[in-house]
């Protein structure tokens, strides 16, 4: 993955882990990240361990610290904070609360693993398959499959609902939540 170029610039292999990609433009100067979220099931738990902790603000925590640190460590590198967190089920939890701390732009988020309470006033874009589990088990999260603000959320996010095809019922949870539902 070394130099390789993409439309968000190349690959930071310095910063970047196994869990977030930094990518940075030399062009445009502009930095975003890239975080992974849940992939096999067995991540499942620590996702909900991970979210159910955070009701009490866990800014002391080694998993959200490891984030907060590195998009601390990239604006210190390039001089400004990345302009966008994308990310997918936990990933996408913690894109959002990067925006949220302002320790980046936005997020872009696709099915993340989120309760839309915690969601605070920064710009943030959601992405959800109206099949994804995590869709019926969070307060506010309209069921239906319409685009539109999540009325328990910031006043700055957008949510967007891919409606479920009935020619693709999906009935593994696993696969409902993937980010191959999206393509």
């Amino acid at each position: 993955m070394r130099d390789v170029p993409t439309q968000f610039g190349t690959v930071d292999t310095e910063l970047s882990t196994k869990n977030v990609l930094v990518f940075h433009n030399a062009e445009t100067g502009e930095t975003v990240l890239g975080i992974r979220g849940t992939v096999r099931r067995g991540e499942w738990g620590f996702d909900a361990r991970t979210i159910a902790l955070q009701a009490a603000e866990e800014e002391s925590s080694f998993f959200h610290r490891t984030y907060y640190d590195l998009a601390r460590r990239v604006t210190a590198k390039y001089g400004a904070k990345p302009v966008a967190a994308y990310g997918h089920s936990l990933g996408g939890n913690a894109a959002i609360r990067l925006a949220d701390r302002g320790l980046v732009e936005r997020s872009v988020t696709l099915n993340p693993f989120v309760r839309p309470s915690s969601i605070g006033d920064a710009q943030h874009a959601i992405y959800r398959t109206g099949d994804d589990p995590a869709l019926l088990s969070f307060e506010a999260i309209p069921r239906s499959e319409r685009s539109g603000m999540i009325e328990n959320a910031g006043p700055n996010t957008e949510l967007h609902v891919i409606p479920r095809s009935s020619a693709r019922s999906v009935v593994d949870p696993v696969h409902a939540h993937s980010l191959d539902r999206f393509v």
